[in-house]
């Protein structure tokens, strides 16, 4: 199993004011790994990501397949290393067969994003400061690396009857770009103008 930094990120922010003992860490590795594949076949995460259970993070040999080319941060519980949540970004371009005029207003988004919050840890305010504190680190690695420049935005997928998640994703700035009604699925995008904004009260 990939070893990851296995430490917190190391800013304030990273701790809930609601929720003192929540920390984010950056990197996965064995302890958190057999967390995420228990927390996968959550009866929540069956019905919205049931690719999580049966292809992403089946085994260790999944997870460390899925691994390539993605920044992942954790959620967890910083006295119990309890894992709460898991978001990556990578460079992934947008599905070619759903262009529509939205997306060529706004640009066609260069990279992924998908978020996971697992039982005892949603309904509590927690995506909002996770979402945040992630993408401002996902964007200044992305600076470090001299890859800022190619970054046009972020897409993602979601379920058409998750409320709660599309709620949360319209209030951070995403905006639904195309539906794919056969399957009940929505993309949204965060242009790369929205990204600057949030980048800079971050």
């Amino acid at each position: 199993m990939r070893h990851g930094q296995d430490i917190p990120l190391g800013h304030p922010e990273t701790h809930s004011p609601e929720n003192p003992k929540i920390e984010i860490y950056s990197g996965l590795n064995e302890h958190f790994a057999s967390q995420l594949i228990e927390k996968s076949r959550q009866e929540t995460m069956l019905r919205y990501v049931p690719d999580d259970a049966s292809r992403r993070f089946k085994d260790d040999d999944s997870i460390n397949q899925w691994l390539t080319n993605r920044d992942v941060f954790l959620l967890t519980d910083g006295q119990s290393l309890d894992l709460g949540g898991i978001i990556w970004y990578g460079p992934k371009g947008f599905p070619q067969e759903l262009p529509n005029h939205l997306i060529r207003q706004l640009g066609i988004p260069s990279h992924t994003f998908a978020i996971r919050l697992y039982d005892g840890y949603r309904g509590q305010g927690l995506a909002k400061d996770f979402m945040r504190e992630t993408f401002g680190a996902y964007m200044w690695h992305m600076y470090q690396q001299g890859q800022l420049r190619n970054y046009t935005g972020l897409w993602l997928r979601v379920s058409e009857d998750n409320p709660a998640a599309i709620q949360a994703y319209t209030d951070f700035g995403f905006v639904e770009a195309a539906r794919d009604d056969e399957n009940h699925i929505i993309f949204m995008i965060l242009s790369r103008k929205t990204s600057e904004e949030i980048l800079s009260g971050v």
